[in-house]
């Protein structure tokens, strides 16, 4: 089963907990004209008409109330309101149809949900923290697959080695990147820099309910944060070089 098969079989059944969001619809503004759990999924909808304050105020809500309660029907929500975010990112994973890949995105995003604040920010920042949180245990397991038992008398080097230095390169850039730049950061320096991707496209791609005007914004936004890390790693590259040379010197 594909990851928006399950995400679809999660939401199929929702409306039996009607009374559940009944209760706590007073409790959230956002809420109040949404009468039903199917109309709060809508307002996520590219047709929806809602803006980004809205659909980030609903967001809120029902973060606020995965935090306060163990119900089924705040996480499934949230499952069906991010699926468009959540099935993007695990196709940057890896192959389709990985039970292991899904389920770590899934966990992610449920554990970005628990920690988060949800009065400001929720859709980017659940984006942010699920992406930092998956990237982080992609990187963790595969310096795990890589810690091979080293023995001096057996070992032969392996005419390889150089593509696995260049692996080993490239995950330190990005973890530079993203310890200055932030997730978001990284996966535009990476689709711009990699995928001849522009910021305007990568704009669309994740932010697909935005408006123009917001669209615009954060394409001048994500141009000055980009030129202002890529010089920053620049200087850090210069600066290893220089160290490098003196050490050699030495």
């Amino acid at each position: 089963m594909s990851m928006s098969e399950t995400l679809n079989a999660v939401t199929t059944k929702l409306s039996r907990f009607e009374p559940v969001y009944a209760e706590a619809r007073p409790r959230h503004r956002a809420l109040a004209p949404l009468e039903t759990i199917a109309a709060a999924l809508a307002a996520f909808g590219r047709t929806s008409g809602a803006t980004i304050e809205e659909r980030d105020a609903v967001a809120g809500a029902l973060v606020g109330e995965l935090q306060l309660s163990k119900h089924t029907l705040w996480s499934s929500m949230l499952y069906g309101a991010f699926t468009p975010m959540l099935v993007g990112l695990r196709s940057r994973l890896g192959p389709p149809r990985n039970d292991d890949l899904d389920q770590g995105v899934l966990l992610a995003f449920l554990e970005a949900a628990r920690c988060i604040r949800g009065e400001s920010f929720v859709l980017r920042n659940l984006r942010l923290v699920t992406e930092a949180k998956v990237y982080s245990q992609r990187r963790a397991e595969r310096r795990h697959e890589g810690a091979l038992e080293h023995d001096d008398d057996t070992f032969t080097r392996d005419p390889r080695a150089t593509e696995s230095y260049a692996k080993v390169a490239a995950d330190e850039i990005l973890d530079v990147l993203e310890s200055l730049g932030g997730p978001e950061m990284r996966d535009l320096i990476v689709a711009t820099c990699a995928h001849d991707e522009t910021v305007e496209e990568f704009v669309a791609r994740t932010y697909p309910c935005a408006r123009h005007a917001q669209r615009v914004a954060e394409v001048q936004r994500l141009r000055r944060a980009q030129a202002n890390v890529l010089s920053k790693l620049g200087a850090r590259v210069t600066r290893r070089e220089q160290e490098r040379g003196v050490a050699s010197a030495a």
